[in-house]
Parts: C-alpha cells; structure tokens; sequence
C-alpha cells in the first residue's frame, strides 16, 4: 500500500507540472517497468490507459544482455517528433523565420505584386550580395469579356498565369539585377463568334454571316518556357523592397485551334495558320511586374 500511494502522488504532481502541461499539453504515454505499484497507482489518478510497458526499458535491457545499445537520443528524436504537439511546430517555425537574425543573415523575403500575367506573388532567398533565388506565382481569370479581333466580335475568356522559377543575378552593390529561369504556363485563350449580318465571320475564303459559331481557342506552344528580365530592387527601408522588372517569356509560338461546323477543313486549316502569324510577335510574350516585398 505504501509504495502504490507513494508512486501515486509521484505520478500526479508530474501529471500537474504547469511548465511541461503548457508547453507540451498533457502526456500521451506514462512510461514505467513492469512493478504492480506502477499500475496500481495509475488507476488511482485515472491514467491507467496511458501506462506503457517496456518499449523502452526492454529495448535497453535486450541491447545491454546483447552487449550493444541504442542510439538513444535518436530513438528518443523519433518519439518526441511523432508525439510534438503540430501547432508548436508552427509556431516555433514562425519565430524563427520573424527573427531578424534569420532575415539577415537568410535574406529570405515574400511579396505581393502585379503584372502582365495577373496579380502575383513572390517568394525569394538571396543566398549572398550576387546570387538570388525567386519564384514567382501569377495569374488571372477573365471570363465573359467582350472584344474585337480584326473586325469580329468575340465573347472571350482569357485564363493567364503560370509559375516562374529564376535565378536572380545582382551587379555590383546596386539594386540592379538580370534574371533567367523556366516558365511553367497556365495561359489559354478561348473565344466565341456568333456570326450575323453586322457581324460577319470570315474563315479562309468563307464568311459567315447567318447565325453560325465560330470557337478559336489558343495557348503558348511551349509549356516550360525559357524566361529572360531585368529587373531594380528599391530598398525603402531594412525590411520592405520595391521592385520593378521588365523581360519576355520564349512561348514558341501560339497552339490554334478552331471549330466551325459550316466550314470546310481547307478553310479552317488556313485560317489557323493566319492567326498563329498574326499573333506569333517573335513567339515572345512580354512580361512586365511591379512588387512589394517585405522581408520576415
């Protein structure tokens, strides 16, 4: 009886430790041998359910008869990381990244801009005064926008955007820098002509005129796209960064298509071949972005 009250009282002022109960919250396992005042005195205190025999002990008893022992702090790193409370994980990893020693000596920054691709958002980490890493995640959605392509009224949706990945390269101590990397696209352009007399639609040698459909629908030939800037950081204060960039994304061209069922294949086969010339630009599309960023 002595040695179960007194275990016990062990166990609950453990179990009461306002430091570790904050910190950590209550335990999920009360590790023991195998002695009966162990269980007995969890049942007292309502923890009989979180008594764990030997997964521990039996490890260093079976390792000590073999001669060997285990790495216990890697065992006990296991343990902890599968038991860690996720939320403290969070929140010690926001510390750490807010800390101002981690942004000097990390120069590790996130911003939110605008550009030709839609509204933006920028994550970079500058590795030292002439080496930076950036990616950049932009793009918008257009939809039931209204317009006019050589002379033919379209109902259009654009969806731009894509995902860029460069490698930023500093000149000397100026803000100034030259970018290069890949370009992850997301753009397509889909567009519908309802042809009538005040809005006639010509395909290669045919216009329609009563009624008919006309759906084109393009995007960049080239998937990854080699992208090229320059681009100025302005640094208005230790923490915050104004950016501006100006460069081209090496699309390869325009995939056209287009579906009209009045007109013939001849027709439609040429009148793709006009858009994708008309429109190619040196199968550069321009890209251009105003950020702010704001160093953690």
């Amino acid at each position: 009886m002595r040695d179960r009250l007194t275990t016990a009282k062990l166990a609950i002022r453990a179990d009461d430790c306002s430091l570790l109960l904050h910190c950590f919250g209550p335990p999920h396992v009360i590790v023991t041998d195998k002695l009966r005042s162990y269980g007995a005195a969890l049942k007292v205190i309502g923890n009989a359910d979180k008594q764990e025999t030997g997964r521990w002990l039996n490890r260093l008893e079976n390792a000590g008869q073999c001669g060997q022992y285990p790495d216990i702090p890697t065992e006990l790193g296991k343990y902890w990381s599968n038991r860690m409370n996720p939320a403290l994980s969070v929140a010690s990893l926001i510390v750490v990244l807010a800390s101002p020693a981690f942004a000097q000596e990390n120069n590790l920054r996130f911003g939110l801009g605008i550009s030709s691709l839609g509204t933006s958002v920028e994550g970079a980490y500058r590795f030292n005064q002439s080496f930076a890493l950036r990616g950049v995640l932009a793009g918008s959605d257009i939809t039931g926008r209204v317009g006019t392509v050589d002379g033919v009224r379209y109902d259009s949706n654009w969806q731009l955007g894509g995902f860029a990945l460069l490698a930023d390269y500093y000149t000397g101590n100026s803000g100034f820098r030259v970018s290069g990397g890949a370009f992850v696209s997301g753009t397509s352009f889909r567009g519908t002509a309802l042809a009538s007399p005040s809005n006639p639609v010509p395909i290669g040698n045919t216009t329609l005129t009563n009624g008919e459909t006309a759906v084109v629908t393009s995007e960049f030939s080239r998937k990854i796209s080699p992208i090229l800037t320059v681009g100025y950081d302005w640094n208005i204060d230790p923490r915050f960064t104004l950016s501006g960039e100006i460069g081209g994304i090496v699309t390869g061209g325009l995939d056209v298509s287009l579906v009209s069922p009045t007109v013939s294949a001849a027709d439609i086969a040429t009148e793709v071949r006009n858009i994708q010339n008309e429109r190619a630009v040196g199968n550069l599309y321009p890209y251009i972005a105003i950020t702010g960023s704001f160093r953690f």
